[in-house]
């Protein structure tokens, strides 16, 4: 069991909170399991507020929802035609 946990609210610090770190929790693998369970099965989007710095993930969803029609219908999505598009990968690889 890791030290940092939900039982223990992941240790969260609220002055550090306050003023260096969102989420007051120490380091980065506490961080991932800690958003992972608070947000619970599914994200209520309706409250969501997306600005200028989200445009990626409205295209992503965008996309998402074009290709899930698309299923619905029986066709095939657009994108999978030009698979070799996406074949890009980060500067760190």
């Amino acid at each position: 069991m890791p030290l940092r946990n939900k039982a223990n609210d992941y240790l969260i610090d609220r002055k550090l909170q306050k003023t260096k770190s969102y989420t007051g929790i120490k380091g980065v693998s506490s961080r991932t399991p800690a958003c992972r369970t608070a947000r619970g099965p599914v994200a209520d989007r309706t409250r969501e507020h997306l600005g200028p710095t989200d445009l990626g993930i409205l295209h992503f969803r965008k996309l998402v929802m074009d290709c899930r029609r698309a299923l619905q219908q029986g066709q095939s999505p657009l994108h999978l035609a030009h698979q070799d598009r996406y074949a890009v990968r980060s500067g760190a690889a």
